[in-house]
């Protein structure tokens, strides 16, 4: 918690573009912590050459790209500072390694991303993989992380969708649960205000919107709400009128979405 107050008492200072560079600062620095995983690189490709490569399926354009745009700029940074004094000292090797990132579209198409993957892996023979940003991305990434046996590390993407794709062994996940950590947040904030406790639900046909409405349904029925939903919808839809007209008539007051941005516009207008 008290780490979720910190960010958002920076991102009152400065615009969005800036604030989403600085937040994911943080997670660049994953890619620094997962190097010095015990074993990680001791039998990779870095041998065979003079320098650890990772791979990095990012969305960089599609309706996803307002998450992926940060990564050029934070790889940089977190780049040049891990090799300013010359990379990461692996013991195995008994010197210091440079790192270097292979950023790959994956036009925010969860085929693509596991299509990526899957090329980085066999032909650019990368020692890690580094992804984040939806189940859309992290979801298919984990799926040939797993099936080439290399080691990765995912973030931004729920716990629940992402388990769904498990068991996992080479995957080190790490990002909050739908159930145990928004849930409590939204009701949190809902209870603040007064209503008459009628939620409609917008969430797409995706692991996340599955998810999502899942688990808000089997938690917030029984704390006495009414939960409006008509259902998953699929990406870039035109119209949201019916929607609209069944919130007016069950005389929705709370509305409970998890979308794409294109979709969050059009259903918003």
């Amino acid at each position: 918690m008290d780490k979720k107050k910190k960010q958002k008492t920076k991102q009152g200072g400065v615009n969005r573009r800036e604030f989403m560079k600085k937040s994911a600062i943080a997670v660049g620095t994953a890619m620094t912590s997962g190097l010095m995983l015990p074993g990680m690189v001791k039998n990779a490709s870095a041998a065979k050459r003079d320098y650890i490569l990772i791979g990095r399926p990012n969305p960089g354009t599609g309706p996803l790209a307002s998450f992926g745009e940060g990564t050029p700029w934070v790889d940089d940074r977190v780049l040049a500072e891990i090799n300013k004094d010359g990379g990461i000292y692996i013991k195995e090797f008994g010197k210091k390694v440079p790192v270097k990132v292979k950023v790959v579209d994956t036009e925010s198409n969860p085929t693509k991303a596991g299509e990526i993957a899957s090329r980085l892996i066999v032909k650019d023979k990368i020692d890690l993989m580094v992804f984040y940003h939806t189940p859309d991305t992290v979801n298919p990434v984990s799926g040939m992380v797993e099936r080439y046996k290399i080691p990765g590390i995912s973030l931004d993407s729920p716990l629940e969708p992402w388990l769904e794709g498990g068991p996992y062994k080479w995957t080190f996940h790490a990002f909050w649960s739908v159930e145990k950590d928004i849930v409590p947040n939204y009701i949190g904030m809902w209870e603040k205000v007064k209503t008459n406790k009628v939620v409609g639900i917008l969430m797409p046909n995706d692991p996340d919107g599955v998810a999502w409405s899942a688990v808000f349904k089997k938690v917030l029925k029984p704390k006495g709400y009414k939960v409006i939903d008509l259902g998953r919808f699929p990406y870039f839809n035109k119209d949201f009128s019916t929607h609209i007209n069944r919130w007016k008539k069950e005389k929705v007051e709370i509305l409970l979405g998890n979308m794409i941005p294109p979709d969050f516009t059009t259903a918003w207008r």
